[in-house]
């Protein structure tokens, strides 16, 4: 009986395989780890697309929030990606209007409460190691002060 029970718990091969398909580390899960006093990320409109990321596509990190402090002055937002603790990617949008390829920073009005989005694109190789991916979203300030951090760590299928 006790035999029975231990090969009942045993995943069938077909579950085994969707588990990896619905497991939540390919997952795009963008939190914030900072500046929550300056800006407040809303969840709804903060996400990765695609999600999940796919070699050899653009991926955009898409970013929504409101302004907490008004005068608040955004000059850039670094997106810096690390694999196995390495720096592997890091880009520098500006923020001040200056146009960007891969990147919509638009420079906020300086408004407390103002509803702000941007997106940060990055080209994800064709042959992306299957290692945990690290980014980081970073604003910061003429003076060059962060002013807040997101988060995001994923595995690429």
């Amino acid at each position: 009986m006790a035999l029975a029970a231990v090969a009942a718990a045993e995943p069938t091969l077909i579950e085994s395989k969707m588990a990896h398909f619905t497991n939540d580390k390919y997952a795009v899960v963008i939190t914030q780890n900072s500046g929550e006093d300056v800006f407040t990320m809303i969840e709804r409109g903060t996400y990765g697309d695609p999600d999940p990321v796919c070699k050899n596509c653009t991926e955009k990190f898409n970013v929504f929030g409101i302004w907490n402090v008004a005068m608040t002055t955004l000059a850039k937002v670094n997106f810096t990606c690390k694999l196995m603790g390495v720096e592997a990617y890091s880009q520098d949008y500006d923020c001040t209007g200056a146009a960007n390829d891969y990147g919509n920073c638009p420079t906020p009005a300086g408004i407390a409460n103002e509803d702000w989005t941007a997106d940060f694109g990055f080209d994800v190789p064709s042959i992306a190691p299957p290692f945990e991916y690290d980014v980081t979203i970073t604003a910061y300030d003429t003076a060059g002060t962060e002013l807040w951090q997101l988060g995001s760590n994923f595995y690429i299928q």
